[in-house]
């Protein structure tokens, strides 16, 4: 997280890990520093600030082993790349609810969440600030690779579609869908949980699991604020 990177491994047979490399978005880091890692597609930033890779939180990779997914905190940004073979990450997608850090009103890194989404309202804001990926923190995929979430330390669980769909180039890439806040001045775009506020049950949730019984999904979320809580959410299969 401090080095705003990601680091890919080769699992061997017997268990043990091989390195391969790194990918950075913090100039300290890449060409412009240490060296230790290789440039973001994007390129880098002092200090990783608004590269769309700062305060990288949470990593996951798709059932299916096509894509990885990475959060970072700091940008309030979702990055997805394609996963090849031997570790290699090819990039893909950077969304953030940022506009005026790393989206169009920035410097233009990451693309703002709003783009391609059909949102009747606004989803990026000027800081990132009340967006549905404000202090992004874990992703998820869903077990039938259709679906990534993403929670939002701040108001509640953001709902991604991956395009699997061809010719899509960017196989994965993440298009938003939807969100949930368990607050009620939370993003407009956003559907309200039945009860709203610090002991409304999704105040800054932190942990997100999915389990699957083949009819159907339960999504289950930790929230921790004052009192820590668990909501559940159900959706029908497709």
């Amino acid at each position: 997280r401090t080095d705003d990177a990601i680091t890919a491994f080769l699992r061997n047979p017997d268990g043990e890990l091989g390195y391969v490399g790194c990918f950075t978005g913090n100039t300290s880091v890449g060409s412009g520093g240490s060296g230790a890692c290789q440039d973001s597609h994007q390129g880098t930033t002092a200090s990783g600030t608004n590269s769309g890779w700062n305060g990288l939180e949470r990593i996951t990779i798709s059932p299916d082993g096509l894509n990885l997914y990475a959060t970072a905190a700091s940008d309030h940004s979702l990055v997805s790349f394609a996963a090849g073979g031997g570790g290699a990450l090819e990039y893909e997608r950077c969304v953030t609810g940022d506009k005026g850090g790393s989206g169009s009103d920035g410097n233009g890194k990451c693309l703002d969440m709003d783009a391609g989404a059909g949102a009747s309202v606004p989803l990026a804001t000027a800081d990132g600030s009340g967006s549905p990926l404000e202090f992004a923190g874990q992703v998820l995929v869903s077990p039938d690779g259709l679906d990534v979430y993403v929670t939002s330390c701040a108001y509640g669980v953001a709902h991604f579609t991956r395009g699997l769909a061809p010719p899509d180039p960017q196989q994965g890439a993440p298009l938003f869908s939807g969100c949930l806040s368990g607050l009620s001045d939370g993003p407009a775009a956003c559907a309200k949980t039945p009860s709203t506020g610090e002991y409304g049950g999704l105040m800054a949730p932190t942990d997100i699991e999915i389990a699957s019984d083949g009819s159907g999904s339960s999504l289950f979320s930790r929230s921790k604020s004052s009192m820590d809580s668990a909501h559940f959410f159900s959706a029908a299969a497709r």
